[in-house]
């Protein structure tokens, strides 16, 4: 009796092609970029580029990309800020790598950010299962 094995496989589609809306601030204002990450099976990890360039968010406090969804998040816009950003995402599994199209980050013209009551943004699983011992890690992020 021949026996028919279960392969699972690694892939990464392309993300969309369509633009993307350009999204405008004020400056001192908290945002999030979404990343959108296309359909995609096993872990990725993810990488944003500012105009082209790699961003380099290892000491950098006001920006922080979630390890579960992708999305970037600026905690206070500076002038600096502005420009196209873009995620990028691969795969080891699939030895692939995708990049979506740029977001334009725009400072409003209506002036700075006053004080506005902070944002919490938490997206837990209703139920997360980890061995004894092993480490869990839980994101959120505080805007405002």
């Amino acid at each position: 009796m021949e026996r028919e094995g279960t392969r699972c496989s690694s892939n990464l589609e392309n993300f969309e092609t369509r633009p993307r809306s350009p999204v405008s601030v004020r400056e001192g204002q908290g945002v999030v970029l979404l990343c959108g990450t296309p359909p995609h099976h096993g872990a990725l990890s993810y990488t944003w580029l500012f105009n082209n360039n790699t961003l380099d968010l290892r000491e950098d406090s006001r920006r922080f990309v979630s390890q579960a969804t992708g999305n970037l998040y600026l905690a206070k816009v500076e002038a600096w800020d502005v420009g196209n950003y873009t995620c990028a995402v691969s795969s080891a599994e699939a030895r692939r790598r995708a990049r979506g199209t740029p977001t334009a980050l725009t400072l409003r013209g209506d002036g700075v950010m006053g004080e506005y009551e902070p944002k919490i943004e938490l997206r837990f699983p209703e139920t997360t299962y980890a061995a004894k011992g092993s480490s869990v890690r839980l994101e959120c992020f505080a805007l405002g």
